[in-house]
């Protein structure tokens, strides 16, 4: 699944809250569950 969630202002810390903000109010719980587990702290958890 992809969430096509574009947010291009600010730094990074300021649209990591942008981003959790907007999955945390979400009206779909289900979509929102589903978001929460794509979320990753750092990208060096990638590796």
């Amino acid at each position: 699944m992809r969430a096509k969630i574009h947010v291009k202002y600010g730094n990074v810390a300021d649209r990591r809250e942008d981003v959790e903000h907007y999955i945390e109010t979400l009206d779909d719980h289900v979509l929102a569950n589903q978001l929460t587990l794509l979320r990753l702290d750092d990208v060096d958890t990638l590796d």
